[in-house]
């Protein structure tokens, strides 16, 4: 039997393509965060700017948050209704009880880059040296730069030592790195560009390695699911969209990028294009089995609970998949 959730969300797309007009009148207002300001928030800022939640019967607040556990306590609270995040943090909070689900993955590979200094020829040579780490270690470039390290044998924290960067962004980090503090640290675009500027070395481009992982999910709670079908419908709708207009409107995307970003630099916003749109944002987002499951074999070297824990347990597509089935997306590309 279907449970009355997914009879109620199968309802309310029906619905809604019958009616548009009626989702128009009268906009649902909800808040969203977003948790770092990089191109891989490219979706949310052309629904934004293009008016797409509006068109869906969704006015949307964006909301910056730094620091995932800031991030989940907000989603928890209800003072935001969904999240754009890495999954670690989804995940652990899932783990712990909370009501944290995975419902979009926009980019399900590492968009990272191993920047080094010139004396590094390949990963192997990082014994005995510095690894910086932005953020935290329980974020997702720590999550990243002990993934890559294993890859190719070195073991974090014995092998090689790992330094929190803190008190900034990428410029930050990669300032560390031109100053000798450490000799390597991922980096994603466009400082990847400023990096090779600078002289520095990209050593490993993660993304070639081909694995698949949660870089970049939407996330939001069961509560907001089942209370709100109508507005979570309207936040897909235009996040997807958003997507497509980042695929098939490039100039449209550059433009979005060099506003957020608050940059002139073309070149500079090219690179986010190439690394973001090109190389990651998926057509269809779903959240895959295989990069829940990469994320949980890495957690559960340091915490054994999540041994046993299924990649199935994170993730609610039910929404997303309804809207798939009507031919939305795809006609989208049309």
């Amino acid at each position: 039997m279907r449970s009355l959730t997914a009879l109620w969300l199968s309802f309310t797309l029906a619905w809604s393509l019958t009616a548009p007009a009626l989702f128009a009148a009268s906009p649902t207002r909800v808040r969203v965060s977003y948790s770092s300001i990089s191109g891989n928030t490219l979706p949310l800022w052309i629904a934004l700017d293009q008016g797409l939640f509006r068109k869906y019967g969704l006015d949307v607040e964006p909301v910056y948050i730094a620091g995932e556990p800031m991030l989940t306590q907000s989603l928890i609270s209800g003072d935001i209704a969904a999240a754009q995040q890495g999954a670690v943090g989804a995940i652990r909070g899932n783990m712990g009880g909370l009501d944290v689900t995975i419902f979009l993955g926009l980019i399900n590979t590492f968009n990272y880059s191993l920047v080094t200094r010139t004396d590094i020829n390949q990963v192997e040579d990082f014994k005995g040296r510095k690894m910086g780490v932005g953020g935290s270690f329980g974020g997702p470039p720590a999550f990243a730069t002990r993934w890559v390290l294993r890859k190719f044998g070195l073991q974090p924290d014995r092998d090689v030592a790992m330094l929190i960067i803190r008190g900034g962004g990428q410029p930050e980090r990669l300032a560390a790195l031109q100053a000798g503090t450490i000799d390597g640290i991922l980096l994603s675009a466009p400082a990847t560009l400023m990096a090779k500027r600078a002289g520095l070395r990209i050593l490993v481009d993660l993304a070639s390695l081909q694995a698949e992982y949660p870089q970049t999910v939407f996330t939001t709670t069961r509560r907001f699911l089942q209370r709100q079908p109508a507005a979570a419908e309207a936040l897909v709708r235009g996040l997807v969209e958003g997507i497509a207009i980042a695929k098939t409107r490039k100039e449209v995307a550059i433009q979005t990028i060099a506003k957020w970003l608050k940059t002139k630099d073309r070149e500079a916003v090219e690179e986010v294009y190439r690394e973001v749109v090109e190389k990651g944002l998926s057509q269809k987002p779903y959240p895959t089995i295989a990069g829940i499951q990469l994320l949980l074999n890495e957690i559960s070297s340091q915490d054994p609970r999540f041994s046993k824990a299924r990649p199935e347990d994170f993730i609610d597509t039910t929404l997303l998949r309804a809207i798939d089935a009507s031919g939305f997306i795809d006609a989208l590309y049309r």
